[in-house]
């Protein structure tokens, strides 16, 4: 289990997102790091890049 979202983006085969205790989100990291799915599970804005061939969250305040 990985909580640093950019670690999994780039080691996990399948990533599940969870929210209050309940899953949110499940699939590959391409699947689920996508710009929607993020601010559906963190409720804010970020940027999603792809870096050596893996999505990438790039947060910005």
């Amino acid at each position: 289990m990985l909580h640093y979202i950019n670690q999994a983006g780039s080691h996990a085969d399948r990533i599940v997102a969870l929210t209050g205790g309940q899953v949110v989100a499940d699939g590959t990291p391409m699947e689920i790091l996508t710009l929607p799915t993020l601010l559906d599970i963190f409720g804010f804005e970020m940027r999603v890049e792809m870096i050596d061939g893996y999505p990438t969250l790039l947060l910005f305040r």
